[in-house]
């Protein structure tokens, strides 16, 4: 029976609710103008697609999903007391993004849920997987890299719920996103949109960059790990484990299919009882697995045994132990944050130290393979060889995660790309046989004149620093002296002074309220409106008429000198929507209005 009937009329509906589409045991609350809302679940019958599409879109309405036998996303929930929340502890936060990324998931988008500011970080998936493998998954590669999971700090969509027969339990429900206070949030945490077109188109782009194939290996190994991820001692459970696996290894391989689970099998071998781990945990897979009966015959993935390897390797490293060992211990809660508030004020000459080796070891791997691996993994394990290689220590996981934006694939060629769109290309002009009205500037070892350093001498500026003059070049050029006046005089030139930086600028411009131009890209942030009980977005856009308002950026205060990253708050100058704030834009892209 086909549901398409029962979808909105509207393309974003439809879009909408094909993506959040599980409609039983959902949850709803209403506003009414309260801070929190009284959230109550409704399982005596399914949500249609339409009411949900109207719900979501109803101001006053609250409204949220829950989770069937299949999910194509997951989801975290961050609240904003949390101490893995960006604005307590950023290391923290993206050390938890990496530690996702490193079992496949290489894009995601950030949410703010609510305006409580808390977080929820979305994971969508290119086809969808069993919800309970899933689940696990996610609580156990949080768990690993050392996480607390816990309603209030860290809360993962779908739940890993208790298995029930007799009496099965729907999965949590979570709220929609971009509902009434909710936006999708940019790299920096900043609010610049509440469309679900917006949301939507993003979620597609972000399904495709997963490496879906390394997930439900994780996905796999996670569930295969659950009920047994380390033995201590030398009792009958650990001899009868170490006994299955053995069998199931010894068989090899008798049909198609079989590859991933034997490979998933010899990887456990391997790290429990063998206590192998990265490299030599891979190389051990491939070539046992090469070495087993069958392999020749059945495995249709023999072109690329390495990587797969590889990708079980890490998977399974993350989920087992090996055999006599303890799970490792985390500390408990107030411990994390108390880390997480050391973490932020992590020593600079070590993080400088850290960076500069990803940098020599991204070099390194350009020179060697003579291109970037295109696959995040790929790259991973080519920079790791590199900086053991050149430095002979291994960086962690957690410094990688930290760091990406120095040696991440996709990162690094949308900087070349950029690099080589905006690079001058230089036109050589011929040279003509001129006499010049101006001396070469002596060499330094040539021979010079007797000047007295108590008389102040007139700057002269490299020829390159002309442009820092605002006298236009024909204007300049009919003010040169007269040809026939050989002997050279030393004219007035600007200084690199002459000009005052542009904090000075903005300070004049902000106290004087002068009408400006903003010249950059269109730049969209939440607002506070006269009248109005919440902000709403708004956006200033390309060559719009705006003044500098009274609220003064922390950039100003801190980094005034930086004048690439330098921001100001600005407002529209015909402020008919009665702004109350302003929304930050880089002070570079200001420029007076011809008639300010």
């Amino acid at each position: 029976m086909t549901i398409a009937v029962h979808l909105p009329q509207s393309e974003d509906g439809k879009r909408f609710c094909q993506f959040f589409d599980h409609r039983y045991s959902f949850i709803e609350a209403n506003l009414n103008g309260e801070d929190r809302p009284e959230w109550k679940t409704i399982s005596a019958y399914p949500i249609e697609h339409r009411n949900l599409w109207n719900r979501f879109q109803d101001p006053d309405t609250l409204i949220g999903l829950s989770f069937g036998s299949s999910a194509h996303y997951a989801l975290i929930d961050i609240d904003r007391g949390s101490p893995y929340h960006p604005h307590n502890n950023e290391a923290a936060f993206k050390d938890l993004l990496g530690a996702y990324e490193d079992v496949g998931f290489n894009d995601h988008l950030i949410v703010q849920s609510s305006w409580s500011e808390g977080i929820h970080i979305y994971f969508p998936l290119p086809r969808s997987v069993p919800t309970h493998k899933l689940a696990v998954m996610m609580k156990l590669t949080a768990i690993r890299a050392g996480f607390v999971v816990k309603d209030g700090t860290l809360e993962i969509f779908p739940n890993a719920k208790p298995y029930n027969k007799d009496k099965p339990t729907p999965y949590k429900a979570h709220r929609l996103p971009l509902q009434v206070g909710s936006y999708l949030l940019d790299k920096d945490y900043q609010p610049y949109s509440d469309s679900i077109k917006t949301f939507l188109d993003q979620a597609e782009r972000a399904a495709e960059a997963q490496d879906i194939e390394l997930i439900e290996t994780a996905i796999e190994a996670a569930h295969q790990a659950k009920a047994f991820r380390y033995i201590k001692g030398a009792g009958n459970k650990a001899a009868a484990f170490r006994r299955d696996l053995e069998e199931q290894i010894a068989e090899g391989w008798t049909d198609f299919g079989q590859t991933n689970d034997l490979l998933r099998i010899i990887g456990t071998y391997g790290r429990v009882f063998e206590g192998l781990e990265g490299k030599a945990l891979a190389d051990y897979i491939a070539e046992r697995a090469k070495a087993l009966p069958g392999y020749r015959e059945f495995c249709r993935h023999q072109h690329h045994i390495e990587r797969r390897a590889i990708e079980w390797a890490r998977c399974i490293e993350k989920f087992y132990y090996p055999y006599g060992s303890d799970p490792i211990r985390f500390g408990t809660f107030a411990e994390m944050v108390d880390k997480g508030a050391k973490e932020n004020k992590v020593n600079e000459e070590r993080q400088m130290s850290a960076i500069d080796r990803i940098k020599r070891g991204v070099e390194f791997v350009k020179e060697k393979l003579s291109e970037i691996p295109k696959r995040v993994g790929e790259m991973k394990d080519a920079l790791i060889n590199a900086i053991v290689e050149l430095f002979g220590v291994r960086p962690s996981d957690q410094t990688l995660s930290r760091y990406r934006e120095f040696w991440h694939p996709d990162i690094i060629r949308e900087v070349e790309i950029i690099i080589l769109e905006e690079t001058p290309q230089l036109e050589e002009t011929p040279q003509e046989d001129t006499l010049d009205l101006e001396p070469e500037a002596p060499t330094s070892d040539a021979p010079q004149e007797d000047v007295s350093h108590n008389i102040l001498q007139p700057e002269v500026l490299p020829e390159e620093e002309h442009s820092l003059c605002h006298t236009p070049q024909d204007v300049a050029q009919g003010n040169e002296p007269p040809s026939e006046s050989l002997n050279p005089v030393l004219e007035e030139r600007p200084s690199v002074y002459a000009t005052p930086p542009l904090y000075m600028k903005v300070k004049a411009w902000a106290s004087e309220q002068v009408s400006l131009i903003y010249q950059g890209n269109s730049v969209i942030n939440t607002v506070e409106l006269e009248g109005e009980k919440n902000p709403k977005i708004q956006s200033i856009e390309e060559n719009q008429r705006v003044i500098i308002t009274e609220d003064t950026h922390s950039s100003f205060l801190f980094h005034q000198d930086d004048e690439e990253n330098l921001l100001v708050y600005v407002k529209p100058l015909n402020n008919d929507q009665f702004w109350l704030t302003g929304i930050p834009v880089l002070a570079k892209y200001l420029q007076l209005a011809p008639d300010g």
